[in-house]
């Protein structure tokens, strides 16, 4: 019987400059739900549901007449969510290093890079030969 591995891919997440491997897995989302004290579950579908594909919050009619359709998410939950990704894909970091090194103006920026990853959660099944001895 062959077993199988599951191999989790990493993504790289630009932050202040550096990129930084990440993953999104159940590790990540325990520790974006640590961060945040908000229940993935309402993280990730405000996430999904609040922000257009460039992590611009998304605007109800156009023109002047225009207005975001929602409040978005709270700082705390993308530094939360970036936090839980690099470190279960082993970035020795601390939150609140990540929180002081995060500009106001790459929130966009980083919320595009998490719906990617979070879209993009490339696991491939790798069979390992060593159990079959």
């Amino acid at each position: 019987m062959d077993f199988i591995k599951r191999e989790i891919m990493s993504h790289d997440l630009k932050i202040a400059g550096g990129k930084y491997p990440a993953i999104f897995n159940y590790r990540a989302i325990a520790l974006a739900e640590d961060v945040s004290g908000v229940a993935n579950g309402y993280t990730l579908a405000r996430l999904d549901e609040d922000y257009d594909k460039d992590g611009n919050l998304k605007r109800i009619g156009t023109g002047e007449s225009s207005m975001l359709a929602k409040a978005g998410l709270q700082a705390r939950e993308i530094i939360g969510l970036a936090y839980g990704m690099m470190k279960s894909a082993g970035v020795n970091v601390d939150v609140e290093d990540l929180e002081a090194s995060i500009s106001p103006s790459e929130l966009s920026e980083i919320i595009k890079q998490l719906k990617e990853i979070i879209k993009h959660q490339d696991i491939k099944a790798v069979v390992d030969e060593s159990k079959n001895k």
